[in-house]
Parts: C-alpha cells; sequence; structure tokens
C-alpha cells in the first residue's frame, strides 16, 4: 500500500485520468458553440460540480502558459450551460482534432474495416456518431479500453441512457471481404483519395496509393497473434437490455461494443495490479481476421517507449490493421518546455514523449524493432498541416447557426436570420499564434495490408 498522499500533491495516474474530463470539457465547449455536433456527449460526460482552474486545464491546451490564449485554464472565459467556454484557440484545435481523426476512421470503414479499439477512450462518443448515421457502417465490433475509473462510470451512464443502449445492437451481417471505395472520408467535399504523404516501409509493396488504465498491462515484448474468438454470439431474448454488465461494474459488453476495463502499461509499475491482465484479454473479443484499427489520443505519451511500442506490435499482428496516433510533438523547443514545466505542475509526466516531430511519430510504425509486428506504411501531419491542406475550405467556412441567437430567439433552425462560419464564431487575434500551438500537435498513421493502403490524412483538391 502507498503511503497517503501529502496534501496538495497529486498521484500520477489521478492526473492522466484528470485528462479525460479535460478533453471532454473542450469538446462539449466546441458542441456548445456550434464547432462540432454530439448530441451523446451530454449523456456519457458530466461535468465535474467544482472544476479546479489549474489541475482542469485543457487536454489540448495543457502545455500553454501566460502570454497565450491556454495561459487562463477550463475556467477561463463565460459559462456555455454548466460547462465553461473554453478559449479560441482550444475550441478551433478541438475542432481540427476532431474532424482530423474522424476522417481517418470514416476511410478505415469504407476501405472495409470491421473492428475499431479506441486506447484511452474515456468519455468519447465515436462510437454512437458512428452508429447513429442513417446509413451506419457494416462493422463487426467497437472496442474501448480505459482505466475503470473511467470505465465504472461510463458502463453506469450507458446503462441508464434508452438513447444510448438504442445502438448497441444495431449491428449488419459482417462481410468477409470488401470492395474499396473512391467515397470522399466522412462526406466532406474536395478531399482526394489518393495522396503521396505517407511513408512505405522498405520492401512494401506499391500496387495501391500511399497517403499518407483495467486487467493489469503486461505490454508482451514478444506479442503473439490473437485468435479468432469462439464464444457464441449471445443474442439479447425479449425484454433482456441488449449488454452485460461484469468486472464489478467496470466492463459492458454487447455483440457490437464492448467497453473493457485495462491499463495498457507494464505490470512492474506498483500502480498497476498484475491480476488483471493485458492486451491478450482481448483474444475473445477480437477477430484478427477482420481489419482492425486501433486508436490512441494522447494515451502512448504517458507509457514508457517499449510499453507503447509492444502495443504497436500487438495490432501489428493483425492481417489487416491501421493505429492512430495522437500525439503533442515539439516538445524539445522553447514553446515545447513551457507546455511541459505546465503539465508538470498537474503531477502529469511523459515518459513516451521522445518522438518530437510527427516523422518520428510516423516511424514508430516501421520500426524494425517491432518485428513481425510492423506496418507496411506510415504518415503523419501537424495540426497546422491538416489545417492547411486536409481540413476543406467549406468545411473552415462553413455556415452554423449562432448556438446565442439560437437559445435566445428560441427559434427553429430554419427560421434564424443570422448564421455565421466556423472561422466566425470567435475571433482569433494572432493566427501566428495559432500556428504555433497547432504545430505541436499532431496525427500519425500507420497501415498494413494492401486493403488498408489507401487509409490516411489525404491532400484535398
Amino acid at each position: 500500500m502507498l503511503p497517503p498522499a501529502r496534501p496538495g500533491t497529486i498521484h500520477s495516474d489521478d492526473a492522466i485520468r484528470e485528462t479525460d474530463d479535460d478533453a471532454a470539457a473542450s469538446r462539449l465547449s466546441a458542441v456548445n458553440l456550434g464547432y462540432l455536433t454530439d448530441p451523446f456527449l451530454p449523456l456519457i460526460y458530466k461535468p465535474p460540480r467544482h472544476p479546479s482552474g489549474a489541475s482542469r486545464r485543457a487536454e489540448f491546451g495543457a502545455g500553454v502558459g501566460a502570454g497565450s490564449g491556454f495561459g487562463s485554464g477550463a475556467g477561463a472565459g463565460s459559462s456555455l450551460g454548466s460547462t465553461p467556454r473554453k478559449p479560441p484557440l482550444i475550441n478551433v484545435g478541438t475542432h481540427h482534432r476532431t474532424v482530423a481523426l474522424d476522417l481517418v476512421v470514416d476511410r478505415f470503414l469504407e476501405e472495409g474495416g470491421k473492428q475499431v479499439v479506441s486506447l484511452g477512450a474515456g468519455s468519447d462518443t465515436r462510437f454512437w456518431r458512428i452508429m447513429a448515421r442513417d446509413d451506419p457502417p457494416d462493422l463487426a465490433h467497437y472496442v474501448e479500453l480505459d482505466f475503470p475509473h473511467l470505465t465504472g462510470p461510463k458502463a453506469q451512464r450507458i446503462a441508464r441512457s434508452p438513447k444510448l443502449v438504442s445502438l448497441l445492437s444495431r449491428r449488419t451481417p459482417v462481410a468477409s471481404s470488401s470492395t474499396s471505395s473512391d467515397t470522399v472520408a466522412g462526406g466532406i467535399p474536395g478531399l482526394q483519395t489518393s495522396g503521396a504523404d505517407a511513408t512505405p516501409r522498405a520492401g512494401a509493396s506499391s500496387a495501391a496509393p500511399y497517403l499518407s488504465p483495467v486487467p493489469a498491462p503486461t505490454a508482451p515484448t514478444a506479442p503473439t497473434a490473437p485468435t479468432a474468438p469462439t464464444a457464441p454470439d449471445h443474442r439479447p431474448g425479449p425484454g433482456q437490455p441488449p449488454y452485460t454488465i461484469s468486472k464489478g461494474g467496470t466492463q459492458l459488453s454487447s455483440p457490437l461494443y464492448t467497453l473493457f476495463p485495462l491499463d495498457l502499461r507494464d505490470d512492474s509499475s506498483p500502480s498497476s495490479p498484475s491480476s488483471l491482465g493485458s492486451l491478450s484479454s482481448l483474444e475473445g473479443v477480437l477477430d484478427p481476421a477482420l481489419p482492425t484499427l486501433f486508436l490512441a489520443e494522447c494515451v502512448l505519451c504517458y507509457m514508457k517507449p517499449e510499453e507503447s511500442e509492444a502495443v504497436i506490435s500487438w495490432f501489428g499482428r493483425f492481417q489487416e490493421c491501421v493505429g492512430v496516433i495522437y500525439e503533442m510533438c515539439g516538445l524539445d523547443d522553447q514553446f515545447g518546455t513551457v507546455m511541459r514545466r505546465n503539465l508538470a505542475t498537474r503531477g502529469l509526466s511523459l515518459p513516451g514523449a521522445v518522438f518530437s516531430t510527427p516523422e518520428a511519430q510516423a516511424g514508430r510504425f516501421l520500426a524494425e524493432s517491432l518485428g513481425s509486428g510492423v506496418f507496411d506504411r506510415a504518415g503523419a501531419k501537424s495540426l497546422w498541416e491538416i489545417r492547411e491542406s486536409v481540413v476543406p475550405p467549406a468545411e473552415l467556412r462553413r455556415w452554423v447557426y449562432s448556438t446565442l441567437i439560437r437559445r435566445t430567439a428560441q427559434l427553429p433552425r430554419a427560421d434564424l436570420p443570422f448564421r455565421r462560419r466556423i472561422s466566425g464564431i470567435e475571433h482569433l487575434d494572432e493566427i501566428e499564434e495559432l500556428r504555433l500551438v497547432l504545430s505541436h500537435y499532431c496525427v500519425a498513421w500507420g497501415t498494413r495490408g494492401e486493403r488498408m493502403a489507401r487509409v490516411g490524412l489525404q491532400r484535398r483538391g
């Protein structure tokens, strides 16, 4: 047992868990202002009643100190409902981050992707946003992993919401194969379906265009390929819920969706109970023969490089796979040093922040040390590059109804006399400041298998 913490100190795991509040609060701010649409977030995320300024500093701007728009933290600005309004830099960054990751996930699904695994999912709602579409994808399984501290409350909120529960069993037959699609990723116009923004591994085929914590972790140093699940697909009977709750209320399972408590770090860590399992726990949930995508948003930086490498290698054993990483970068320059210092004041250390550039993040998928889990191709872009070359101008300038006017006038959307563009929702004083901040975050991806080679962030036309 660890000694009691001194007053005012923060356990490193608690600080990591609090970053979910940061990211969710930033997303809710962006939703309330009209940057994003997410009807499921209020059902999943419940803001803390008494957020504490510095400890609730937004994840996107956690590293920005005095002299920038992020220095004021989560408590800055006016309140939108029960959630404080974030500074414009955070709202814009949250928008670009969400759009970029949605584009990659959607492209994966269009290319025949069947399984998605979200590492450190927290309060993410992507599964429901995907399955609520008029024409949902032919998804086999969606898995979310996180600390039980977070999966427990999320499982309760899902079970208590008829709207969320209704999508847990919305499932279509899973085809054994799928032809690639030229449909624009995410349904956003102006995006090319091919490009040259990714780096192929030496010897990889060039037939397709290049594009770009709780069962305890024992990140395997020599992971073996998972085996196909043999458990029957238990369908709920009449009057039965389409899910089961287990592991003391921290795991929720349905034929289509699983919320799984898991610590991805090596069990040599004293904070990780070794009796709780590792990624091998997913072998009965995932089918290695199906195209699979794993998503890690600000997760791997809190792990040792050898631990995160074991995670990447484990997924690289799938026949067809896409890995997507969203991380900080450039932490070795002056601005990055300030980011590290501010994170340290929150009790956050970054043992995995040794990949200082987008290119270095992409190189994680091609490292020879991955062994047979190495990927075929990889690419990366900073958020600034994504803004400049990926996000369609129509999205940056698209008309949206003013949230303030809608609340004040109480009129239907079609009757509102005023609309404004994304770029006009809030005023940004300095574009150079935006460039500086966005350049310190990136999206990196790796692909394995010819069918997945088209997945990534491509330059718009």
